[in-house]
């Protein structure tokens, strides 16, 4: 069973922490297995603070504090932000919506930009449609990544303590 809370409503002398602690901590009574952890909407005179990954904090909050597997959601557009958001612990999934939206192919391009071609034992499954694609994707992404690095190097600080290994 999953659950969404709304974690805050962005509101002066409004919800704070203890709401969602108390109500996840509910469902955790209930035996739920995950809670989605949103926020806002609730309230005309809500003053939301948008940015990136901007409701994780929520879901890390009820993750750590109340001991309950959750899903993060707010501004996350990157495959780097969703890996930094799960191995840090911070929330178990990420629920992306307008990043599908933007690029219905988001997914995709992300295992490509990894280089995955396989889930488990499975090959990663390619419509008919869009089987011409696959080799393409993964050579597009392993260039892209070639040249991040060099441009990564390129940018790296000459400092004058800093010296080659022999």
């Amino acid at each position: 069973m999953s659950a969404s809370v709304s974690s805050s409503d962005w509101a002066n002398e409004g919800l704070s922490l203890a709401y969602p602690r108390l109500i996840v901590e509910s469902f955790k009574a209930a035996d739920v297995d995950i809670i989605h952890t949103s926020s806002g909407e609730t309230v005309k005179w809500q003053k939301p603070v948008f940015g990136r990954m901007w409701q994780t904090p929520f879901a890390e909050f009820v993750k750590q504090q109340v001991g309950v597997p959750t899903i993060a959601v707010g501004d996350i557009t990157l495959p780097e932000q969703i890996n930094t958001i799960i191995c840090d612990d911070r929330a178990d999934l990420c629920a992306l919506a307008r990043p599908h939206l933007n690029n219905p192919f988001f997914t995709r391009q992300a295992a490509g930009h990894y280089g995955v071609r396989k889930v488990g034992n499975k090959a990663m499954g390619w419509p008919a449609q869009l089987a011409s694609g696959h080799y393409q994707l993964y050579r597009e992404a392993e260039k892209a990544n070639e040249k991040t690095l060099e441009l990564a190097i390129k940018a790296r600080p000459e400092r004058r303590h800093y010296q080659k290994a022999e």
